[in-house]
């Protein structure tokens, strides 16, 4: 899990309580709750110029 763009479903969201800088440990904590966690492929997209450099790609399976 070593990107830093995630996704939660809502009620993981609700249920997972975070404190002070605790939001990187999310997955952990959800996966100590019962949810599971998995990882899908992530593909970036190359910058076009004159484009942001916050451009990505979509998930796959998402």
């Amino acid at each position: 899990m070593n990107c830093g763009f995630k996704v939660y479903r809502r009620e993981v969201v609700e249920s997972v309580r975070l404190y002070s800088d605790l939001h990187r440990f999310t997955p952990v904590l959800a996966t100590w709750q019962g949810y599971r966690v998995t990882e899908l492929p992530w593909r970036t997209m190359p910058a076009m110029p004159g484009s942001p450099n916050m451009a990505a790609g979509a998930p796959h399976g998402a």
